[in-house]
Formats: structure tokens, C-alpha cells, sequence
């Protein structure tokens, strides 16, 4: 059990040797999970946001169905790979 004890009051074993090679110090660790606890709400909602402000547009677009027909999409996929062949051809012009 001592081994377990051990264990319990070892900060860089119950975090990983690997997770805390990013920071430079436990304090600096501390404060980078005070900022995602910070962030992590708000980046919530904008996702929350984003998907319903996109299910709403579809929805009046394509109908309520939109989402269980991949058909529907279609013409938005197209679009999207014109416009990456566009970008790729762009970036391999620069």
C-alpha cells in the first residue's frame, strides 16, 4: 500500500512526466487550466451557436430533412472543393 500512498502524493506521476513537460513549472500548469476553464464555456456556445445558426439556415433552405439527406448537401460540397482547388492553386501560384 506504501506504493500507493507513493503514488498519491506525487503530483508528476498522477499527471504524467509528458503532460507537464509542456510547462515550465506546476504554477504555469495551474494557470493554463485557469484559462481553459475560463475559455471552455464560451467556446461551448459559439458551437452551440454556429450548429443551430447552420441547422436554421439548411432547414429553411433544404426543408427539416436536410439533415438525414446526404443529397441535400451536395451542391454546398461541390462548392467547397471548387474552392479549395481554387486555394491550391492559388498558394502553388505564390
Amino acid at each position: 500500500m506504501q506504493d500507493l500512498q507513493d503514488f498519491k502524493n506525487n503530483i508528476t506521476l498522477i499527471l504524467s512526466k509528458d503532460r507537464l513537460a509542456a510547462y515550465d513549472s506546476l504554477e504555469q500548469y495551474k494557470e493554463n487550466l485557469k484559462l481553459i476553464s475560463f475559455i471552455t464555456p464560451k467556446i461551448s456556445n459559439l458551437e452551440i451557436y454556429l450548429r443551430n445558426t447552420l441547422d436554421y439556415c439548411l432547414t429553411q433552405m433544404k426543408g427539416s430533412e436536410w439533415v438525414f439527406n446526404e443529397s441535400a448537401l451536395t451542391p454546398f460540397d461541390q462548392r467547397v472543393k471548387r474552392k479549395e482547388k481554387r486555394n491550391h492553386a492559388f498558394f502553388d501560384f505564390i
